[in-house]
């Protein structure tokens, strides 16, 4: 997958993000939230009516990722970065 990287400021300071290439008709832009628990936030996610689309993932050398949909159907998705 083609991906790029976008940083708003100095790493680990600010929220960034990245943009690639629609994959197919069901791939939709997210929002990722910062947590400093993904599996504290998976939990809270989840009993709120949330549900799983991609598991908790490790991004190597970033930190990890859950993809979900909301009750009404939006994706959104979690991010905890590495603890460096």
């Amino acid at each position: 997958m083609e991906y790029w990287l976008i940083q708003t400021g100095p790493p680990g300071e600010t929220i960034g993000g990245g943009m690639y290439k629609k994959m197919d008709d069901d791939d939709f832009p997210r929002n990722f939230i910062r947590v400093d628990n993904i599996d504290a936030g998976i939990e809270k996610f989840k009993n709120a009516g949330g549900s799983e689309v991609i598991g908790k993932q490790e991004i190597p050398g970033e930190g990890w990722s859950f993809i979900g949909k909301d009750p009404e159907g939006n994706p959104i998705a979690l991010f905890e970065p590495m603890k460096k």
